[in-house]
């Protein structure tokens, strides 16, 4: 059995603009990035959020 780990999805996801901001780059820039393969994501809905490490 694996050990427990608590989920908190809200705290270790970013937003493409929330991306944007800390690696200080365009829109253009960050889904270069995610298209790439250099930056992974998962789609939420319509959003596309980035884990933060």
């Amino acid at each position: 059995m694996l050990p427990h780990r608590p989920i908190t999805p809200a705290l270790d996801l970013l937003t493409v603009p929330q991306v944007m901001a800390r690696l200080q780059l365009g829109r253009s820039a960050v889904y270069a990035l995610l298209r790439t393969g250099q930056l992974a994501s998962i789609t939420l809905g319509r959003a596309r959020c980035i884990r933060r490490r």
